[in-house]
């Protein structure tokens, strides 16, 4: 259709891959919270997971599930900020 190497890649190819790119994304961002939390959970001696562990170990269970609550948040805004993220790039699939 006369469209150049570029031009296919920028306006066909890109967006076309911009979805499961997206998904991708998604996934890989809790799978790297899950990873962070349990690593600091058994190695750290700081972070949040760390803390949470710490305060079950001690039975202090309003401290735990604040760190749970904590962690909740930090996924949930990380989220958000993916999905915005992903609206400005993929302005067609609103």
């Amino acid at each position: 259709y006369g469209a150049n190497g570029w031009q296919m890649m920028r306006h066909v190819i890109i967006p076309g891959a911009m979805p499961v790119i997206f998904a991708g994304l998604r996934i890989a961002l809790g799978t790297a919270m899950i990873v962070v939390i349990s690593v600091e959970f058994v190695r750290a001696k700081q972070g949040v997971g760390y803390i949470t562990f710490y305060y079950w170990e001690v039975l202090n269970p309003e401290k735990m599930y604040a760190g749970l609550l904590v962690v909740m948040m930090l996924g949930i805004f990380l989220t958000y900020l993916l999905q915005r993220l992903q609206r400005r790039a993929m302005p067609w699939t609103r």
